[in-house]
């Protein structure tokens, strides 16, 4: 019986195509939102490095991550422009996901951070 008819309802013969293709839409989904994930995070490094090459301009001295950043930046801005050419995420949802990324890390760093001060003081009493 060979019919052809919703969105994902294609029979050809004995043959049903319509689990392989809802299979396919959703790997492909969750290969886009992992894409998009690794385009947040690439934003996010490109725009900590900026902040560590800005860093000793600022200060006017030099700080040992000046150096790394510098080397580091390139891959970073190189897969962010080779990932845009292949069109594996859109701009303005990558910038989106950096945000929240970037303050959710943020916000991590800061309470990890009072957390081991708190540790430090409660047990290293000298």
């Amino acid at each position: 019986m060979d019919q052809i008819g919703g969105l994902f309802n294609i029979r050809f013969g004995n043959h049903d195509h319509d689990d392989v293709s809802v299979r396919f839409i959703n790997i492909d989904s969750v290969r886009n939102i992992l894409y998009m994930l690794f385009a947040a995070a690439m934003i996010v490094f490109t725009a900590h490095n900026l902040f560590h090459i800005i860093q000793p301009i600022l200060l006017r001295r030099y700080i040992p991550a000046m150096g790394s950043s510098i080397v580091t930046i390139s891959y970073s801005v190189y897969v962010l422009h080779y990932m845009n050419r292949l069109n594996l995420f859109i701009w303005r949802e990558a910038v989106i996901f950096s945000m929240l990324f970037g303050a959710l890390i943020f916000l991590y760093l800061g309470v990890a951070g009072r957390l081991g001060f708190w540790i430090d003081k409660r047990f290293n009493r000298y």
